[in-house]
C-alpha cells in the first residue's frame, strides 16, 4: 500500500471516529402526560401523515387508539374492540391513510393464541378483522411494513411445545389490504427464535432481527456466548417474496429489550431504563441511545424527570427527531398514579 494510500485511510478513519464524537444527543421539543382515565395500558406509536400521532393501546379491556397532533394534546379516543384476550403490538397508516393493527388473540382457555390483525379507517372505524391460525400452541403478530404495492409485510412467531421443550419461529407473511396472506413461511431453528422488528430499506427489502438460542435451521453459525442467559441478534433480510437477500449472526450487545428500531438502515435508536440514586430513593429515567450497525455509541440521551419511567417504544419522525413513549408512576394526593408520558425529541444534530 502507497503512502498516499495510507494517509487518506487515515484521514476517513479519523474523520469518521470526529464524527460520531461530535455527535449530541439531542434536546427535548415538548413533553405531554395522558392521564389514566384515557388509556391503562400502551403499545406502541406512530406518527401520522398528518404530523400528528396515534398511541396504539388498552382502556380496560378495549384495544384503543388516541389520536394526538403534533404537539401531543389529545384530539380523540376511539375504543375498536371490547375483548380482554386481545393483545396489541403494532400499528402502521397504510398509504391510503387507514390503518393496519397487529397483535394476538387468546382463545376462550387462554391456552392457545392467534395471529391478529384488523384495518380501520382513518377515524379508527373497523374495517375488516381477521385472525389467522398456523397451527401452533400460539401465534402472535408482533410488528409490519408497507410494501411499495400496497401490501404489507407482517413479522410474527409460531410457538410450539414439543417433546417437553419450546420452539419459538420467526413467523413471515404477505398480506394484502383485504386481510388475505398472499405467502407464509416459518424460519427459524430448534431453538427459541424471538422476533423483535421488521424494518423497510432504500432498496425495498425487508430486515426482520430478533433474539436467537438456535445453531441449526435457517440461522447461521454458533453461538457466540453459550452461557445460558445469553443470546445472539438474528438479522434476517427478505424480498418482496419472501427470499433470503442475507442472513447474518450478530453478538447479542446491543439491548433488544430496549424497544430497539433500525433507523435509515444505517443506525438503531433504543429507550431504555437507567436506575440513578440509592436503593431506596433512587429513581427510573429514560436512557436513550443510538449506535450504529456495529453497535458503536453515537450518542446517549438520559432524561430525568419525576416518578419512575417505564419505555414503551421510541420511532423516528418525519423532520428526523424521535416521539418516545413511556408510562410514568407517580406518588399523588391518593397514593401512586400511573400515566402515559409522550416525548418529542429534536432532529440530531
Amino acid at each position: 500500500m502507497s503512502k498516499y494510500i495510507f494517509n487518506i485511510l487515515a484521514i476517513i478513519c479519523i474523520g469518521v471516529v470526529f464524527l460520531y464524537s461530535c455527535s449530541s444527543s439531542p434536546s427535548i421539543e415538548w413533553e405531554k402526560t395522558i392521564d389514566w382515565s384515557v388509556i391503562d395500558e400502551a403499545a406502541n406509536i406512530i406518527q401520522t401523515k398528518d404530523g400528528g400521532y396515534i398511541i396504539l393501546a388498552k382502556k380496560n379491556v378495549a384495544t384503543t387508539l388516541v389520536k394526538l397532533n403534533d404537539t401531543g394534546d389529545v384530539l380523540w379516543v376511539k375504543e375498536i374492540g371490547d375483548d380482554y384476550s386481545e393483545v396489541p403490538n403494532a400499528i402502521l397508516q397504510t398509504k391510503d391513510g387507514e390503518f393496519i393493527v397487529v397483535g394476538a388473540k387468546y382463545g376462550i382457555s387462554r391456552d392457545t393464541q392467534d395471529f391478529w390483525l384488523v384495518k380501520l379507517s382513518e377515524s379508527g372505524d373497523v374495517i375488516w378483522d381477521t385472525l389467522y391460525d398456523a397451527g401452533a400452541n400460539r401465534e402472535a403478530a408482533i410488528d409490519l411494513a408497507i410494501t411499495d404495492d400496497g401490501d404489507y409485510i407482517v413479522l410474527g412467531e409460531k410457538l410450539n411445545y414439543v417433546n417437553d421443550t419450546f420452539e419459538n419461529n420467526f413467523w413471515i407473511s404477505k398480506i394484502d389490504n383485504n386481510g388475505k396472506i398472499l405467502w407464509s413461511k416459518v424460519m427459524g431453528g430448534s431453538g427459541m427464535d424471538t422476533p423483535v422488528f421488521i424494518s423497510k430499506t432504500e432498496a425495498g427489502t425487508f430486515i426482520i432481527e430478533g433474539k436467537t438460542y438456535s445453531e441449526d435451521g435457517d440461522v447461521p453459525g454458533e453461538m457466540f456466548d453459550k452461557s445460558w442467559d445469553s443470546y445472539d441478534i438474528w438479522s434476517v433480510e427478505i424480498d418482496i417474496h419472501g427470499s433470503v437477500v442475507n442472513s447474518k449472526r450478530k453478538h447479542g450487545n446491543y439491548y433488544i429489550e430496549q424497544n430497539p428500531q433500525l433507523i435509515d438502515g444505517n443506525a438503531y435508536i433504543t429507550v431504555g431504563s437507567k436506575w440513578s440514586g440509592s436503593a431506596m430513593e433512587g429513581s427510573v429515567d429514560l436512557s436513550i441511545e443510538k449506535t450504529d450497525l456495529y453497535m458503536n455509541h453515537i450518542w446517549t440521551k438520559n432524561i430525568e424527570k419525576p416518578g419512575k419511567d417505564e419505555p414503551i417504544a421510541i420511532k423516528k419522525t418525519k423532520d428526523g427527531g424521535y416521539i418516545v413513549l413511556a408510562s410514568v408512576f407517580l406518588e399523588g394526593k391518593y397514593g401512586s398514579e400511573i400515566k402515559k408520558r409522550i416525548i418529542k425529541l429534536e432532529p440530531d444534530l
